[in-house]
């Protein structure tokens, strides 16, 4: 009885260290298959989905984006990175990232991934910010445009032969973006000074 039961575990054994070593193997060939994906479309990768709402208007139907933290509820300061996320980030061309100690787990994935030629773009570092600065750079309508030109320029280098579909995207962008910074001069206008509760 003893032996037949040892031989059962021994076979369980086994066939998890099987199963294990050929879902490795799938990892990594999916892993390290190339940063292109078959039909030309750059894979993008942002932190979080209000960088990667803009990516996706942007690159159009030239891009497929990933955006890792899109629940509104969650804390990306306390985001936990799985194995899912660092497969999608080895295999992205241009990675998005927010900075500031908003999304460390981001960076600690895009340092070990260590893909080569990828493009990364990290909103705290293109407007000259501290990692201790307040991270929410999305409030501001300046550190927007400043992204979105950023990504722009991104796009065309990864993908050059298709620049004059990521500027036709960058002015159409730009005009829904210039009615919103228009609606904040107004109020600025109209309400600069005023006290309130």
């Amino acid at each position: 009885m003893r032996k037949t039961s040892y031989v059962i575990i021994a076979t369980v054994l086994v066939a998890l260290i099987v199963s294990g070593a050929f879902a490795g193997i799938y990892l990594l060939n999916y892993a390290t298959s190339g940063t292109a994906s078959s039909n030309g479309v750059i894979r993008v990768v942002a932190a979080e989905n209000f960088w990667g709402s803009l990516i996706t208007q942007l690159g159009g139907t030239r891009v497929s984006v990933t955006s890792i933290v899109s629940d509104p509820n969650a804390d990306p300061h306390e985001y936990e990175s799985n194995a899912a996320n660092a497969i999608a980030i080895a295999n992205a061309q241009l990675v998005i990232i927010n900075g500031a100690g908003y999304d460390t787990w981001a960076q600690q994935l895009i340092a070990s991934s260590n893909t080569p030629h990828q493009v990364v773009l990290n909103v705290q570092e293109l407007i000259n910010q501290t990692v201790g600065a307040n991270p929410h750079f999305w409030y501001s309508p300046t550190y927007v445009n400043e992204t979105v030109k950023a990504m722009y320029q991104d796009l065309v280098s990864i993908d050059p032969s298709h620049a004059s579909y990521y500027t036709q995207q960058f002015d159409a962008l730009k005009a829904s973006l210039a009615a919103y910074n228009g609606r904040i001069a107004e109020i600025k206008q109209q309400f600069g000074g005023v006290k309130v509760a």
